[in-house]
C-alpha cells in the first residue's frame, strides 16, 4: 500500500492496541509522517503530540526526525541517540524501523530512556 493513502479505522485500532502493547514509549507514523498512534508511555514522554499531528509537532528532535524521513524514504531500520536537555537532561535510544505489514504503511518509533 502506497505510503501516502489513508488508513482504515481498522487499521488504526489495530495499530493502537500493538502500540499499546509495548512497555516503552512507542509511537507509529504514516509516510507523510503523521501519527497514527501512541501508548501511555509515549503520551507521558510528548504529551503535546496528538493523533493525527505531524511527529514535528510533539517531537522536537532533529536526528529523530531524520531518522523517521529516511525509513519512511524507504530506508531500513536505524537507531538514533536524543539528547533532551529541558526540563531535566535525559538521554534516549530512538529505534525506528518500517511495519511490514500487508496493509497501510506506518514508521514505529521506539523510544528507550537510557
Amino acid at each position: 500500500m502506497p505510503a501516502n493513502q489513508p488508513i482504515a479505522e481498522d487499521a488504526r485500532r489495530a495499530l493502537a492496541a500493538f502500540a499499546e502493547a509495548m512497555p516503552q514509549p512507542v509511537l507509529l507514523v504514516d509516510g507523510a509522517m503523521r501519527t497514527l498512534a501512541r501508548n501511555t508511555a509515549a503520551s507521558a514522554l510528548l504529551p503535546a503530540l496528538k493523533i493525527g499531528d505531524a511527529l514535528a509537532i510533539g517531537l522536537r528532535a532533529p536526528q529523530v526526525l531524520d531518522a523517521v524521513r529516511r525509513v519512511c524514504a524507504g530506508g531500513g531500520a536505524e537507531t538514533v541517540r536524543w539528547f533532551e536537555r529541558v526540563p531535566v537532561e535525559q538521554i534516549f535510544d530512538v529505534s525506528v524501523a518500517p511495519l511490514l505489514l500487508d496493509g497501510p504503511f506506518a514508521v514505529a518509533v521506539s523510544i528507550r530512556d537510557l
